[in-house]
């Protein structure tokens, strides 16, 4: 069970590279990603190949066991983490560094995995801007480590010879967990350990016997071309629309293992293959690759604030391979081969000493909200900004795919409490959040109180199904959630005025802007009556909607106010602005207002057109944001955008406040 098998170093080299090119956004790896559950069924299946004999003949050692998984894991982690919040230090906003100390505290205690799930909202921070992310795989492995040998030594001495079935029933009832957990809650069945202990938990029963006897050489060759097959199958096939891991997980997981099954019973043109001596070497690279690339990445992105250009990216990946070298060599090398902490006592003392000083740095800089004082004011303005811009609005009031199994038909309320009844709207998706400032300014100006309706992605045009790739596959609940909103508003006389915000440009065209982080470049909006799924489909599939809703609304004599789409930005603006104020550079990063009207042309005359059909009133942002040549983004130093697309608190009350005055009346919402 211990026999060193290079197929195997060479099986790491195919899970590390492809993750990598991946998160390098380039396409031909859409499904590289999969090469973490490689890794995965590789970690489970060499971790019980050599503490097997040993627990099962009685004879295991937890705190040898632990001191290897220190020995493995801890020097170039924290070498990472600490090299990591250097920079983090000295690059990052305050409430981006509040957020790396919480991520560090995370990494640091093996549960940055649930740290990164709770944090995966629509408005907390992209993952582009978080350096420790990719350590949530870590956290999974080391989670189950810190009970599975002591459960395998007491499954075997409790059930004896059927220690196999007991661990293969476990098996199977994480790989259920994992099938309801990416149905009902995606989030979850990605970071979280019930849903991925399957995939542990099959590498680990290959290493205790449950493998198909491929002693002849034909089915050996077929099983583990099949596997090899399988793997690169997901990492070309797949991609960030993909359900996963759910049912799909199986073709990377059920890949890696045959392969490994095949190589314990002799060769085969893909072991050979795997063993070629520069794919074994990439292997042995594999966890300093695998802990170096994304922080490069990051960080460099957070520089420049735009996406790398292809010389960048080929740069940038010479860089992670000459560190990953120096870390293999000087920090895990020294290590694992116990020439550094010789001793086991110095090596847990060593281990707890590091884990307390991160532990620390992680704790200081959270309760400090992100040490404010490092930066210059200016920055730290624009760091309150977006602290303001999270903290203005309950976020449980802003529905998703998830929050909406519960919906109970109940809204939140916004506006001045103390009117007698409702009698507004706010109908949208996350721009219509953005815009909660602005309304809530007006309706207190105004006495009037009001409901918010939002839902992430979502723009309130009814029968519209939307999707991010071109199967008939509903992505989001938006069809059902704004067929409960257009009977919640018909069943509320005293609503009077609804007020439709969305981003209306990235629906009607179905593209994003290349500079926008979305993983999602598409979008595709389909009805009943689309024939084909296509970006061109979208543009009819969007005005169908927009009738149907606005003929719905003049029906039963609403009062409708559309907020026309805001002017996108190249950039985030507010951590753009920030960063530039730390780093002490100047850049423009205005809008060119001939690009933005180009861009938004088909969306103004769609409207132009509800204005003379409906009767509805239009207001457009880009007539206070756009000047002759240049957008603006700022004002005064402070962001006018919470990120590219949607407007800060000050840029929507600011909006609000120069619609106003330009019409007239004393709010630009509430006649």
């Amino acid at each position: 069970m211990g026999v060193y098998r290079k197929d195997i170093d060479g099986l790491r080299a195919f899970a590390v590279i492809p993750v990598i090119f991946f998160h390098m956004g380039i396409d031909a790896f859409s499904g590289g990603y999969v090469g973490v559950d490689v890794f995965f069924v590789i970690s489970g299946y060499l971790i019980t190949s050599i503490i097997a004999d040993d627990a099962l003949n009685g004879r295991f050692d937890i705190l040898d066991f632990y001191e290897r998984r220190i020995r493995r894991i801890f020097p170039a982690l924290f070498s990472v983490v600490f090299v990591s919040s250097i920079i983090s230090y000295q690059m990052l906003l305050p409430v981006e560094l509040k957020d790396f100390g919480q991520s560090v505290l995370g990494t640091t205690l093996f549960s940055s995995n649930i740290l990164f799930w709770l944090e995966s909202g629509y408005f907390d921070a992209p993952a582009e801007s978080k350096p420790l992310l990719h350590t949530w795989s870590l956290a999974v492995e080391e989670q189950f480590y810190l009970v599975y040998p002591l459960l395998l030594v007491a499954i075997i001495k409790m059930f004896q010879d059927k220690f196999r079935f007991v661990l293969l029933v476990s098996l199977l009832v994480s790989f259920l967990c994992n099938l309801y957990l990416t149905k009902y809650f995606p989030s979850a069945s990605f970071y979280l350990s019930p849903g991925r202990m399957w995939e542990l938990l099959l590498g680990a029963l290959i290493a205790l016997g449950y493998r198909i006897n491929l002693s002849h050489r034909l089915p050996r060759e077929l099983l583990s071309m099949l596997g090899f097959f399988l793997i690169l199958y997901a990492i070309v096939g797949f991609d960030r629309t993909t359900t996963f891991p759910g049912i799909y997980a199986l073709f990377p997981c059920v890949g890696t293992a045959l392969i490994i099954n095949a190589g314990i019973y002799g060769r085969s043109v893909v072991s050979i293959f795997l063993s070629w001596t520069l794919i074994v070497w990439i292997g042995l690279l594999s966890y300093s690759l695998y802990l170096w690339h994304w922080p490069i990445i990051v960080f460099t992105r957070l520089y420049l604030e735009r996406p790398l250009l292809p010389f960048e990216l080929s740069l940038l990946f010479i860089v992670m391979f000459i560190i990953s070298v120096i870390s293999w060599r000087f920090i895990e090398r020294p290590f694992r081969n116990k020439v550094s902490f010789k001793s086991r006592k110095k090596i847990f003392i060593g281990a707890a000493g590091v884990m307390t000083i991160a532990i620390f740095f992680g704790v200081v800089t959270h309760i400090s909200n992100g040490l404010p004082g490092r930066v210059p004011e200016k920055a730290a303005i624009i760091s309150k900004s977006i602290e303001n811009y999270n903290s203005f609005f309950p976020d449980s009031c802003f529905m998703n795919k998830e929050k909406y199994k519960s919906f109970n038909g109940e809204l939140c309320h916004i506006g001045h409490e103390q009117a007698d009844k409702e009698t507004f709207i706010l109908w949208g998706d996350s721009h219509a959040r953005a815009m909660i400032p602005a309304v809530v300014e007006a309706a207190n100006k105004k006495g009037l109180y009001g409901f918010f309706a939002g839902h992430e992605g979502c723009p309130p045009l009814l029968d519209i199904i939307k999707s991010n790739d071109q199967k008939r596959m509903e992505s989001s609940s938006c069809q059902e959630f704004n067929d409960d909103i257009i009977k919640f508003i018909q069943a509320r006389k005293e609503i009077k005025q609804v007020i439709l915000v969305a981003r209306w440009t990235v629906n009607l065209e179905g593209t994003r802007l290349p500079e926008d982080p979305h993983p999602a470049r598409n979008i595709y909006l389909y009805d009943k009556q689309t024939e084909q799924i296509s970006t061109e489909e979208n543009i009819l599939a969007f005005k169908r909607g927009l009738d149907r809703t606005l003929n719905e609304l003049i029906r039963i004599g609403k009062d409708v106010v559309i907020v026309g789409p805001v002017p996108e930005a190249p950039a985030n603006v507010s951590m753009a602005l920030a960063r530039a104020s730390i780093m002490g550079f100047t850049r423009d990063f205005r809008p060119v207002t001939t690009v933005v009207m180009k861009r938004i042309k088909n969306t103004l005359n769609l409207f132009e057109e509800a204005k003379f059909k409906y009767g509805v009133n239009v207001l457009y942002p880009h007539h206070i944001l756009c000047a002759e040549n240049r957008c603006l983004v700022d004002k005064d130093g402070i962001p006018l955008y919470f990120d590219d697309d949607h407007l800060s608190v000050y840029g929507s009350t600011y909006i609000a406040d120069s619609l106003a005055k330009k019409t007239g009346r004393e709010t630009a919402f509430f006649d």
